[in-house]
């Protein structure tokens, strides 16, 4: 499950990257954004910060996203 930049974050921090620390990159005003799939984690990022090249938010359906902090119960 992976939210995208439609679901409203909740706050001016949810508003940055986690990664690159911006709201946009370079003269692009929309960003596709990943939220971590885990529930109740307010994680934002960029998708092409993590590396997950999509053109379009839809693509992002199918992708499971999780930050670093959730990630280690899968390891």
């Amino acid at each position: 499950r992976v939210r995208s930049s439609t679901k409203k974050r909740d706050s001016d921090n949810d508003k940055l990257c986690r990664k690159c620390g911006r709201e946009n990159i370079g003269k692009y005003k929309k960003q596709v954004w990943l939220g971590c799939s885990k529930k109740n984690c307010n994680y934002w990022v960029h998708a092409v910060c993590v590396n997950v090249i999509v053109k379009k938010e839809e693509h992002t359906k199918n992708i499971d996203y999780y930050c670093d902090e959730h990630i280690k119960t899968f390891l």
